[in-house]
């Protein structure tokens, strides 16, 4: 729990959340900085690129370290809007989403 704190704070400072996975099977750590309102630059894992858009971040390749190079170089903080980005991961991720998607499921699920 203390490690989720010193994040928070790294979030606060910080411009950018950079996840070059190779994997992912959702991404915690993205939607952690999103909640944040932290733009993202990750790769097509697996899970990101199902939930991430243009307004929330910028998608390259894995292994590819000249798209991870040129996003890096190019980054303009100033196009993302921290707000959009922060409602954006509550509405897809927050306790009231996933509970309605639970819901959801058991409803189909006890048909």
């Amino acid at each position: 729990m203390l490690a989720v704190f010193h994040l928070v704070k790294f979030y606060g400072i910080s411009d950018v959340f950079v996840q070059p996975s190779l994997h992912e099977t959702q991404g915690v750590s993205i939607i952690e900085a999103m909640t944040g309102g932290l733009p993202v630059i990750y790769t097509r894992c697996g899970a990101p690129e199902y939930y991430m858009n243009d307004k929330t971040g910028i998608q390259v390749e894995p292994e590819n370290v000249d798209q991870l190079y040129r996003a890096l170089k190019t980054f303009d903080r100033h196009q993302f809007d921290e707000n959009y980005i922060s409602n954006y991961a509550l509405k897809m991720f927050g306790e009231k989403s996933i509970a309605k998607q639970y819901e959801t499921i058991f409803k189909e699920n006890i048909k």
